[in-house]
């Protein structure tokens, strides 16, 4: 039997893998500290063998570091503990490298900027195959209506549409959209992709897709995203959340979009202005939503997003004829799904940061540079 296939992060010419910083090599048993002591998922029995396997001297504790400590592995996602980092890097003035776990470094992003001097490494792209199969799947449901179906109670009418040959809007050019522009390869759908400046266009010659595909790919800047969407089907967001992306997609935008074109949401939930979307469902502006994240998550029982009614009839493309007097089969409730925020659920998560801080800890040990998620402190990201 052959093994199963393994999840692989992608590395683009976007800054997910960056030789720009060497550094002198550091001696066998250098030392890198675990940090914070109890951390919400607790790894560090894995990742302390990994290191130790690496040559690493491992320290751990909330007060470990020392003067000699070179490397930091920090597996805490909250800002809860931002001031055990904080105090950390003071005492350690010999660290040369911060890894962060998650691809959002939000709560991060103000001690990034106070130390800039450091290699700031995040889980960004590590985890972009995950993600990107969850928004597949999201964008599949939606056009498919598989939601209405799901609540069906009699046999309803034939609705959905085919992916094949879709104009599909991605926000955001990093890992996961790359992930995304291969699984989508079959399909051969008119893509572009928003990213902050168009200028810095992408090397997609070693990505798994057809030629075919490949040629259908555009890049623009951000700015031109409003142009773009009156003639969009699919919509996915993929983008770090900055100044710039934060309520990206609100009224005009959805005000913008047909009302067959879907929503996909796998990035961060201040993305979008949710009642705006609710709003939109409810009123037929577009055909529905797949959110993986939403603003204030987790949301209660009695979020309104739990019971977004439309009694729009075109929300599902169907005249107003076709349901008949009463309400079957889904019709009345949006074409709507959202998941806890498990497009990267913890059992996937881990192979993939193992593998991106065991990348990173062995650059700074040999002092050739290869750092892989190296964040832009300016930009947050």
């Amino acid at each position: 039997m052959s093994a199963p296939p393994q999840h692989k992060s992608v590395v683009s010419s976007s800054g997910l893998l960056n030789k720009d910083f060497a550094l002198p090599p550091a001696q066998t048993g250098a030392e890198i500290a675990i940090l914070p002591e109890k951390p919400v998922v607790d790894w560090a029995t894995t990742f302390k063998g990994v290191l130790q396997g690496l040559g690493a001297k491992v320290i751990e504790g909330n007060d470990c570091v020392t003067a000699n400590t070179q490397g930091i592995l920090w597996v805490d996602h909250g800002p809860k503990n931002v001031p055990i980092l904080e105090k950390a890097l003071q005492v350690g003035t010999s660290v040369k490298w911060v890894q962060l776990p998650m691809s959002g470094i939000n709560a991060y992003a103000a001690v990034v900027k106070r130390y800039p001097h450091l290699i700031w490494t995040s889980a960004k792209g590590a985890y972009a195959q995950p993600v990107a199969e969850h928004a597949l799947t999201l964008t599949l449901a939606l056009l498919r209506h598989i939601p209405l179906r799901v609540r069906a109670d009699c046999w309803g009418p034939m609705l959905g549409y085919s992916l094949f040959n879709r104009r599909v809007l991605i926000i955001g050019a990093g890992g996961i959209s790359l992930s995304l522009l291969s699984l989508l390869s079959p399909f051969t759908p008119r893509v572009t992709l928003f990213r902050r400046r168009a200028t810095e266009q992408l090397d997609l010659s070693e990505l798994p897709m057809t030629d075919e595909a490949r040629s259908l790919v555009d890049v623009q800047g951000l700015s031109k995203l409003h142009e773009n969407l009156p003639q969009a089907d699919v919509v996915i967001i993929a983008a770090a959340l900055t100044a710039d992306t934060h309520h990206v997609i609100g009224e005009r935008e959805l005000g913008l979009m047909k009302s067959t074109a879907v929503l996909v949401n796998i990035a961060r939930g201040e993305h979008i202005d949710t009642p705006a979307l609710i709003k939109a469902l409810r009123e037929g502006q577009i055909a529905g939503a797949g959110l993986d994240v939403v603003e204030g998550e987790p949301i209660g029982d009695d979020h309104p997003l739990w019971n977004v009614d439309s009694s729009h009839n075109d929300v599902a493309g169907t005249n107003s004829g076709m349901w008949g007097p009463v309400k079957k089969g889904g019709e009345g409730r949006a074409n709507l799904i959202v998941t806890p925020h498990t497009a990267d659920t913890l059992d996937m998560v881990l192979p993939l940061f193992t593998r991106r801080f065991t990348q990173n800890a062995q650059a700074l040990m040999s002092g050739d540079g290869s750092f892989e998620g190296v964040v832009d402190a300016e930009h947050g990201y």
